[in-house]
């Protein structure tokens, strides 16, 4: 079994309308699809896949509505996008729920080739009004010093109170073979997970 529980760091700040910052540290679930069903099997009260539990992933959180698996409606999506359709290994970096309560503003997909290999992540973005977007993160972009893929996007829905819709994305991760990092920014506002 190769999912594990990871503390992170989520970080914000921005400069406008009013300069704001924060970070706080907590803790997120980094769980390998394949180890799901296990994972609800031997989780008794403490995790659980769509069932009450202390700590607990909701189908209905994740991708698009559906009866089927997270695993299942993943692979679904990525049937006609190369080069996702060869996909062999995803990990889920996630906040999940605790206690059945929860708000995830940022769930990442690692999506990796039969030889492990990264070959791109899906980013699902989610805002308070229960609407959410999936960012397909291909075609990375790694810088050579830092070992982090990096990918540009239009914002394509409304997120926070703070910024229109207008402008872009940058998405910063890091393969998590080597270290979890992973982020999204816009303008001067960022949210990032780091393991220490």
């Amino acid at each position: 079994m190769r999912s594990k529980i990871v503390l992170a760091n989520i970080v914000h700040h921005r400069q406008f309308p009013i300069p704001y910052q924060f970070e706080y540290p907590l803790y997120m679930l980094a769980v390998d699809l394949e180890d799901l069903e296990e994972l609800d099997r031997m989780g008794g009260m403490l995790f659980g896949v769509s069932r009450r539990a202390l700590f607990s992933l909701h189908r209905k959180d994740y991708l698009y509505p559906g009866n089927n698996s997270i695993k299942k409606a993943l692979y679904d999506f990525f049937a006609d996008k190369p080069p996702f359709a060869s996909v062999k290994k995803v990990v889920l970096v996630t906040l999940g729920r605790f206690m059945g309560k929860g708000f995830i503003p940022v769930s990442f997909f690692f999506c990796y080739e039969a030889k492990n290999v990264l070959i791109g992540v899906l980013a699902e973005v989610h805002n308070t009004f229960k609407e959410k977007h999936l960012y397909l993160l291909r075609e990375l972009e790694q810088d050579s010093k830092t070992g982090l893929f990096r990918f540009s996007t239009k914002k394509a829905f409304y997120v926070s109170p703070m910024f229109d819709l207008n402008g872009y994305y940058d998405f910063e991760v890091k393969d998590i073979n080597d270290e979890l990092r992973a982020g999204l920014e816009k303008l001067d506002s960022v949210l990032s997970g780091k393991l220490p």
